[in-house]
């Protein structure tokens, strides 16, 4: 199988796979899997082992989209014939006891921290800095500018990314800091989210040629958002930044 990352020509087989995994361990999974041999492994840990290639050179999505034309069984996506069947969907859980209840709605009530726009589309900027890409545009957040969020170029390749922040519990306006706000700060990120994946949608139409990403704060509420919707993002080629407070941020 022959295809194209980062700009550069690869082929690959199932067996190759296997060789380059012999003698390995497969590292803690997070929320995607591809089994070889019965044992499941990070799709970024194979493909990087397989290509012999720094894993910062594609997304976990690349991964598992490869993998699955290798008819490998993924955690996301069909399963090819031929490959091993689904894993059957596990057990519901037991409802939660009287003790465990109090816990939990302590859990879902503690408030998510807000990351203003700029903070984001900063740390997301140093970021691609240090990945080698050269910065084309950086739209000011300030004047609420029109236009592409974060436009890089890294060799043949152009990125363009919608950047959104995470609502505060309060106005940031201090001649309104006293105001309660009318709209959830998770009800104010959903609407956010439906707008950068709609930008990214709009971005493709007139920039085909483009590579695409939403960049967001590390929340909870984006990663659920993510993860509901991560097969038709999959399938737009729509990479997702998860920008943490320290300044990690996470390819999805």
């Amino acid at each position: 199988m022959r295809f194209r990352i980062d700009g550069q020509d690869f082929d690959l087989d199932a067996a190759r796979v296997r060789e380059r995994l012999r003698g390995r361990s497969p590292e803690s999974l997070n929320r995607h899997w591809v089994e070889v041999d019965g044992r499941r492994w990070p799709p970024k840990q194979v493909l990087e082992a397989a290509l012999r290639v720094d894993r910062t050179r594609f997304t976990s999505q690349t991964a598992l989209r490869q993998l699955r034309r290798l008819e490998f069984s993924t955690s996301a996506g069909t399963w090819a014939s031929g490959g091993a069947a689904p894993p059957p969907p596990a057990a519901p859980e037991p409802p939660p006891t009287q003790a465990a209840a109090p816990s939990r709605r302590r859990s879902q009530a503690a408030p998510e921290a807000g990351m203003p726009e700029a903070t984001a589309q900063g740390l997301l900027v140093s970021h691609l800095v240090t990945r080698g890409w050269t910065i084309h545009r950086v739209a000011d957040t300030g004047t609420r500018e029109r236009g592409i969020d974060v436009l890089a170029g890294r060799a043949d390749r152009t990125l363009a990314v919608e950047v959104k922040g995470y609502p505060g519990r309060a106005y940031a306006d201090p001649r309104r800091a006293d105001e309660p706000k009318a709209t959830a700060p998770a009800t104010q990120a959903r609407h956010w989210y439906a707008q950068a994946v709609l930008k990214a949608m709009l971005t493709r139409e007139e920039h085909p040629d483009y590579d695409l990403a939403i960049a967001l704060p590390d929340r909870a509420t984006y990663r659920r958002l993510h993860e509901n919707t991560r097969a038709s993002l999959e399938a737009l080629a729509i990479t997702v930044y998860l920008i943490a407070d320290s300044g990690a941020v996470d390819l999805l």
